[in-house]
């Protein structure tokens, strides 16, 4: 009985452990998921008419951030686009400043994680400059970026993304055990209960040893010679055999 109780209640961690795990796997530069299905992309601003998200700073006047998430943007404000340009070649953020830009990081960089508290968050880590990104689900139809704190350094920048990109989602389907599997499972358990319990009582309580103590032996040396006979009885139309009364065994009785 502690057998089947301490099977079950693994079982039962088991599934719990698969569907409460916390870790958001990483899946590319804006997706990550949980082994239950869900988790967060962001592809979704990565597709919303490849416009670069913007925030000026609330600290520092003259300071502007440029975000585009997932792949990599080109497109600078007007008349900054040449080649010189340290953010040209491709960036995920970059800082303007009174006509000077500088490359914080490229979505290369790029680690979404989950606090504990399941509030997402994006990391950019590009030699020495650390751009943290708040992810707040909203229902707006828009999307707004806004310098999250005080200006402190160039080298650290926290920002804070409103959108409903952000939001949870299921990314896809977790498979579950079909009705087949249940029954081959439950059938398990129900074979394994009773021989743990039947060899038990047969070796303690009656003493049994060696092949004796399997529950039932004599009807299981039997079985065999009762699923052939029962097959013989329904061949023969329910009716009992002359050759079978010969052989003097247990047989169906005639309907």
């Amino acid at each position: 009985m502690i057998s089947i109780f301490s099977t079950s209640s693994f079982l039962i961690l088991l599934i719990a452990n698969q569907i409460l795990c916390d870790e958001c796997v990483k899946k590319s530069p804006c997706e990550c998921t949980f082994e239950n299905g869900f988790g967060y992309d962001l592809s979704g601003l990565d597709k919303a008419g490849r416009k670069n998200l913007e925030a000026n700073s609330s600290s520092v006047v003259g300071i502007q951030y440029i975000f585009q998430p997932c792949t990599d943007s080109t497109t600078l404000p007007e008349n900054h686009d040449d080649k010189t340009n340290p953010c040209y070649p491709g960036f995920a953020v970059c800082l303007h400043q009174s006509g000077n830009f500088t490359l914080l990081a490229k979505n290369e960089d790029a680690v979404l994680k989950v606090n504990p508290d399941s509030t997402p968050y994006l990391v950019y880590s590009h030699g020495n400059n650390v751009v943290t990104i708040a992810l707040v689900c909203s229902n707006s139809e828009h999307n707004y970026l806004f310098e999250n704190g005080p200006y402190t350094a160039d080298t650290e920048v926290n920002l804070i993304l409103f959108s409903k990109h952000t939001c949870i989602q299921e990314i896809f389907v977790v498979s579950t055990l079909s009705t087949g599997a249940l029954l081959n499972i439950t059938l398990l358990l129900i074979i394994f209960g009773y021989l743990t319990i039947g060899v038990a009582v047969d070796y303690f309580l009656m003493g049994a040893r060696g092949i004796e103590v399997i529950p039932h032996l004599e009807f299981w040396k039997d079985f065999p010679f009762l699923v052939r006979d029962g097959i013989k009885f329904i061949q023969n139309g329910f009716k009992i055999q002359p050759s079978d009364l010969s052989e003097n065994r247990d047989v169906y009785t005639s309907i």
